[in-house]
C-alpha cells in the first residue's frame, strides 16, 4: 500500500484491492474456500484465543462484553488482508505470513493450533459460570452475619448464602430473595415482603477501608440510609 502504484489508484480501485465483503461476512471460511488452509486456520485459531481471552475477562468482571468484540477483530483482518493473501497466493505460491513459525504451515500447526484453541475457549466457557457463581456466594456470605445499625442501635440478623434467605431487626423476620449482585460496586440487591404486602427492594453495599475490611449500608427503598457495624458470625 506504500507503493507508488497503490497510491495512483482511484478511491475505488483502492477500495477493490484492500476490502473484501465476502472475507469481512465469511472469516476464516472464505480462506478455505480459496484453498489458503494454512492461513485460514492460524486465523480460525486466534479468533478462538480472543474468544477465550474474552470469556475470561468477562468472568473476572462479571459483565457480559458487546458480542460484537468477538467475531469483528477477525472479521476486518481477514476483509483487509484477503484480496493480497490470494495474489500471494496464485503469484507467489505463499503459504504463510513471513514472520511466523514454519510449523503453522505445516498439518501439524494448521490442525494443532485451532484445535488446542477451541479446547481452550470450551474449557473457559465451562468453568467461568461456576467462577461466577462461586464469587457471587462469596459475596452473600461475606455480608452474612450479625450487624449493628448504627443510627439506632438495631441488631440485624443477615443470612444470604444458604437457604432459606433471612433478615430479621431485632428479632422480627422479615420475607427476602436476592434480585441482583453487582460485583463491581460490592452491591446486594434484596427483595423484600412488607408487612403491608407491598414488594420493594433493600440494598446492602460493602464500604472497604485501605485494610480489606468492610462494613455494610443499608438503603431501604425510601432512600433511607444506614451503616451497619459487625457484631458476630451467624
Amino acid at each position: 500500500m506504500s507503493s507508488t502504484e497503490y497510491k495512483g489508484l482511484s478511491f475505488k480501485e483502492k477500495h477493490k484491492i484492500s476490502f473484501n465483503i465476502l472475507a469481512f461476512l465469511f472469516g476464516p471460511l472464505y480462506y478455505f474456500s480459496k484453498t489458503m488452509w494454512a492461513k485460514g486456520a492460524v486465523i480460525l485459531g486466534a479468533t478462538w484465543v480472543l474468544a477465550s481471552l474474552l470469556t475470561l475477562v468477562e468472568a473476572v468482571i462479571g459483565v457480559a462484553l458487546p458480542v460484537i468484540l468477538y467475531w469483528i477483530p477477525s472479521a476486518v483482518i481477514c476483509a483487509q488482508l484477503a484480496n493480497y493473501d490470494y495474489f500471494r497466493k496464485v503469484m507467489h505460491d505463499e503459504n504463510m505470513w513471513s514472520g511466523l513459525p514454519d510449523i503453522f504451515s505445516k498439518p501439524v500447526g494448521a490442525i494443532g493450533f485451532p484445535l488446542a484453541a477451541l479446547v481452550l475457549l470450551f474449557g473457559i466457557s465451562t468453568l467461568s459460570p461456576a467462577y461466577i457463581a462461586e464469587t457471587k456466594n462469596q459475596t452473600l456470605a461475606d455480608v452474612s452475619g450479625v450487624w449493628r445499625g448504627d443510627t439506632d442501635g438495631a441488631m440485624i440478623t443477615i443470612s444470604l448464602s444458604g437457604k432459606p434467605k433471612v433478615l430479621s431487626i431485632n428479632g422480627t423476620r422479615v420475607p427476602v430473595t436476592v434480585q441482583s449482585i453487582d460485583q463491581d460496586n460490592h452491591i446486594v440487591t434484596l427483595g423484600v415482603g412488607l408487612s403491608n404486602g407491598q414488594q420493594v427492594s433493600w440494598a446492602l453495599r460493602q464500604l472497604f477501608d485501605q485494610e480489606g475490611r468492610f462494613t455494610l449500608q443499608m438503603t431501604l427503598h425510601d432512600g433511607t440510609q444506614d451503616s451497619l457495624s459487625y457484631v458476630r458470625d451467624l
